[in-house]
């Protein structure tokens, strides 16, 4: 008799705490308000350091350190900041509970805050506070696609257009492209056409492709996101989960040989080629479509993604290849990139804009010739390496 009153009262114990904790939680829910925020946003780093130094005579339980970069600088720092757990901060004379949680892999933690009420301007608030003290005019945030996600990994300060040596023929093809689309959203929209552009950037290596990219970004004032060639096969899932108005990167998109043209040239004479045309064609296609799929598990999705089926609106993909001739024709349709550059090695006029920079006293003699496949990496170097301009004419002419 007795256990059975212990069994009894055991049971009803449990019963208790079950629906306490349940009432606890449905109560917090209806009179609490949250704000979670992912570690892939910056947002994360920037109000683990906000904590840092608004609160660092507060004797927290726990610590962590976090690697972050900040206010734009090339060199990472290490700050110290709210271990994981909860935690209670006083904001604006009210209280914040801040939960630092682990996530299922190394860059997946999140912070979850916490307010009494169903006001959430406080939340508003403090991320504006934060937001507006570490947002510099001149620095665009920089991210990029692993684990499934966009990982937050920087801020850069842009760069000017102006500091990336460009043919003017090139430079005004480029700008009027970018007029156009920006002042032609509600075009788009009324069309039904998806508000995306699509630049290709050739050349051979050590050009300034790269550099012209981030110049882009900067001149629109968009987020950088950059995709890894390697990451192609995600690409469906990076462009459904990219912000609106942003720029995704692609370099080298040749070295995916998922892009690579079919090739498939015959050898054969006239006579044979006309007798086996159907054949050998169907054998291509087919060999083209399994080489393909070995790569991507869905090659409509990849090109749909290019096309701008699946991306977010205002979305510009810039990619660069040094081999515009390895891609198939399908991924240079118009609709995928509307603007082909070709990047070219350092001629005279682009000389003359890089001398007149940076040895503007410096006169060319009209009768230098420049080696071939000078690139402006190779000028960059050089002067780096503190060279003046007729020591770097000696090494690049003729």
């Amino acid at each position: 008799m007795k256990e059975n009153k212990n069994e009894i009262q055991i049971n009803i114990q449990e019963l208790f705490l079950r629906y306490a904790g349940s009432m606890f939680n449905l109560l917090k829910s209806e009179f609490t308000t949250q704000l979670e925020i992912s570690q892939q946003d910056r947002v994360f780093y920037d109000l683990l350091d906000f904590i840092s130094k608004r609160y660092k005579n507060k004797n927290f339980r726990s610590l962590t350190t976090k690697d972050y970069w900040e206010d734009g600088s090339p060199m990472r720092r290490t700050i110290l900041s709210i271990g994981y757990g909860t935690h209670y901060l006083k904001y604006n004379n009210k209280y914040i509970e801040v939960v630092l949680e682990k996530g299922e892999h190394a860059h997946n933690a999140s912070l979850r805050l916490t307010i009494l009420g169903r006001d959430a301007s406080l939340l508003v608030k403090l991320i504006n506070e934060i937001s507006n003290k570490n947002k510099l005019k001149n620095e665009l945030e920089v991210y990029k696609f692993k684990s499934g996600d966009w990982m937050y990994i920087k801020c850069q300060k842009k760069r000017p257009l102006s500091s990336v040596f460009l043919k003017e023929e090139i430079k005004q093809r480029l700008l009027s492209q970018l007029s156009s689309f920006k002042s032609r959203e509600d075009w788009y929209i009324k069309n039904g056409i998806p508000y995306q552009l699509g630049i290709l950037l050739h050349g051979g290596s050590g050009t300034g492709k790269s550099s012209l990219a981030r110049a882009i970004a900067g001149l629109l004032n968009y987020n950088i996101y950059y995709l890894p060639v390697s990451k192609l096969t995600d690409i469906e899932t990076a462009m459904e989960e990219l912000p609106n108005n942003s720029l995704v990167i692609i370099e080298d998109i040749d070295c995916n040989s998922g892009t690579h043209s079919r090739g498939g040239e015959n050898n054969l004479d006239d006579s044979e080629n006309k007798e086996n045309e159907n054949k050998d064609k169907a054998a291509q296609d087919i060999s083209f479509a399994e080489s393909l799929s070995k790569v991507f598990s869905d090659t409509s999705g990849l090109l749909n993604s290019i096309d701008g089926i699946m991306s977010s609106h205002g979305r510009i993909l810039v990619a660069t290849t040094n081999y515009i001739e390895k891609l198939d024709k399908a991924f240079l349709r118009p609709g995928r990139f509307d603007l082909k550059l070709e990047i070219g090695y350092v001629d005279e006029e682009i000389l003359k804009l890089f001398f007149g920079r940076h040895f503007a006293d410096y006169k060319l003699d009209n009768k230098f010739k420049i080696k071939p496949r000078v690139t402006v990496a190779m000028l960059q170097q050089y002067l780096l390496e503190g060279m003046d301009a007729e020591q770097i004419a000696g090494l690049i002419g003729e």
